[in-house]
């Protein structure tokens, strides 16, 4: 969510979902998740800013509420916990051939994911975690939702990202 001045009261905005630039959603998001984005020579030089200084900070710090699994990139996106599968399940990611999948695509599948190459003990253990973990999540016909987990009843604003940027430079945490 970002905040957004209208007159006198602030408004919030999902971003992700209603993006509320439409033309930037089409022109750099395309059907990609928020998470899949990245700085590029055809954006614009205020886009790749925006990518570079904010924009890890925004994604380490969003969980997906889960809905109908057509938003969270699967395993880029904190969906089921609050880190990410890539960073929980490394070296399962590492092989993984749907690397870049959404939630709604591997859950139509059942969560069965392939793999470059055989499983050793050693991985079919972490799988087995990864499917335990995996099993409680069913798809609704729900929205999913971003949620911020520095911000206020998990909004997103200015203020927040700010003292993020700051407490970063100053060598501080939140």
């Amino acid at each position: 969510m970002i905040s957004l001045l209208d007159g006198k009261k602030i408004k919030y905005v999902h971003v992700a979902r209603t993006f509320p630039f439409p033309l930037v959603r089409q022109k750099y998001m395309k059907k990609k998740c928020v998470s899949q984005l990245c700085v590029r020579i055809s954006n614009s030089p205020v886009w790749n800013d925006l990518l570079l200084k904010v924009w890890d900070i925004y994604v380490k710090n969003r969980i997906m509420v889960f809905g109908n699994g057509e938003m969270p990139d699967f395993w880029g996106d904190a969906w089921c916990g609050i880190t990410p599968l890539n960073e929980t399940f490394p070296e399962l990611f590492a092989i993984c051939n749907e690397q870049k999948s959404k939630v709604a695509e591997v859950a139509k599948r059942g969560w069965r994911l392939s793999f470059r190459r055989w499983l050793d003990e050693h991985l079919q253990n972490q799988l087995r975690s990864l499917h335990d973990l995996l099993s409680p999540f069913s798809v609704s016909v729900a929205n999913d939702t971003p949620k911020w987990i520095k911000g206020e009843k998990g909004a997103f604003s200015v203020k927040t990202i700010y003292k993020s940027l700051w407490s970063q430079e100053v060598g501080t945490t939140m």
